[in-house]
C-alpha cells in the first residue's frame, strides 16, 4: 500500500484493478520468495557469521584485467528513435503540441517550469533582433527583472527548486540591469551566465523527466489518435430475448388458469342452503324419492 503510491503515476492509480493486481504481484511474487530466502537455515547462518565474525575482504592475488574495448561499447544500451515519440523541441515548435504538453505539466503540477522555458526563450528572440525599439527594450529588461520574484524568489508562489549558488547569482545579474541603459543590459541580459544555466536545468529537468512522462499518458494519446471512443453498451444475445418470451408466454398461462379455477369455486352452490332449502338447485338433478324423504 505504501510502496505502489511512489512508483506508480497518479493517473493510473485511479485504475482498482490494476492496483490491486500490482498489490497481489508484489506480495506472491517479491515479499514471499524473499521470506523464503531469509528463512533459509544457510542465509541465516550467514548473517549470523557476519554479525559475529566481521573479516575483510580478502584481496585477489591476481590484478585486474585491462577492460576490452569492444565489450564495453557492446555493453552500452542502445536509445533508439520511435516516429510516436517526439521529442522536446518539436513539442515546444507547434501549438497544438505544445497546449496538449501544457495540459499534462498543468495536471502534475509543474506547468511553472514550462513556463519559465517559455519565457527565456521568448527574451532571447527579442534581444536577437537588430533593431531594438528603446521601449521595447526596457519592457524587456523588466521582464528580465520579474524572472527572479516569479520563479526563485523564497516568497515566490512558482517557485522552481535550484541550487542556492545559481539562484544567488542570478539575482545579482538581474539586479544589475539597468533600465535606463538600454543597450548595457541587452549586451549583459544576452551574456548573463546564471540565467543560461538555470534555463539548462530547467531543460534538461523537461527532456529526461517530464518528456518521457508525457509520451505515457492520455494527453499524448489523444493528441496523436484523437478522444477515446464512447464504450457502448452490448446488445444482449438473440438466444436471451427468446427465452424471456418464452417464460412470459407461460406465465401468462398459468395466470390465466389461475383465474379461471377462482371463477369456478365462486360459482360453486353452499352446502348448507343446499340442505335448508326444499328445492334443488338447477345444476343439481335429485331423484323424486329424495324429495319426498326430505319433507
Amino acid at each position: 500500500a505504501v510502496l505502489i503510491p511512489r512508483l506508480l503515476p497518479p493517473a493510473s492509480l485511479k485504475s482498482k484493478s490494476l492496483v490491486a493486481f500490482l498489490e497481489e504481484l508484489t506480495a506472491c511474487q517479491l515479499l514471499s520468495r524473499l521470506c523464503n530466502v531469509i528463512s533459509s537455515p544457510d542465509v541465516v547462518n550467514k548473517i549470523m557469521i557476519e554479525l559475529i565474525m566481521p573479516a575483510k575482504p580478502v584481496k585477489p592475488l591476481d590484478k585486474p584485467s585491462l577492460p576490452v574495448p569492444i565489450l564495453s561499447s557492446f555493453a552500452r544500451s542502445s536509445k533508439l528513435n520511435s516516429a510516436l515519440r517526439l521529442p522536446l523541441p518539436q513539442l515546444l515548435a507547434s501549438s497544438d503540441t505544445l497546449f496538449s504538453f501544457m495540459q499534462f505539466m498543468k495536471g502534475e503540477g509543474t506547468v511553472n517550469i514550462l513556463q519559465f522555458s517559455l519565457t527565456v526563450e521568448d527574451l532571447n528572440k527579442r534581444c536577437a533582433k537588430p533593431e531594438i525599439p528603446r521601449a521595447e527594450a526596457q519592457n524587456i529588461l523588466r521582464e528580465a527583472k520579474s524572472l527572479y520574484d516569479t520563479y526563485f524568489s523564497p516568497t515566490a508562489w512558482d517557485k522552481i527548486r535550484m541550487d542556492e549558488t545559481v539562484v544567488n547569482d542570478l539575482k545579482d545579474a538581474v539586479e544589475a540591469l539597468d533600465a535606463n541603459d538600454t543597450e548595457q543590459g541587452l549586451i549583459k541580459l544576452q551574456q548573463s551566465t546564471p540565467l543560461l544555466k538555470a534555463y539548462e536545468h530547467v531543460y534538461k529537468m523537461m527532456t529526461e523527466i517530464y518528456c518521457p512522462l508525457f509520451h505515457q499518458s492520455d494527453e499524448y494519446y489523444e493528441m496523436l489518435c484523437g478522444s477515446r471512443l464512447p464504450s457502448r453498451a452490448k446488445p444482449a444475445p438473440k438466444g436471451r430475448s427468446k427465452n424471456r418470451n418464452v417464460f412470459k408466454r407461460l406465465g401468462n398461462r398459468i395466470k390465466d388458469r389461475f383465474q379461471q379455477d377462482r371463477g369456478k369455486e365462486s360459482k360453486m352452490p353452499d352446502p348448507d342452503a343446499m340442505l335448508d332449502s326444499n328445492e334443488p338447485p338447477k345444476s343439481l338433478s335429485v331423484p323424486p324419492a329424495l324429495l319426498q324423504v326430505s319433507r
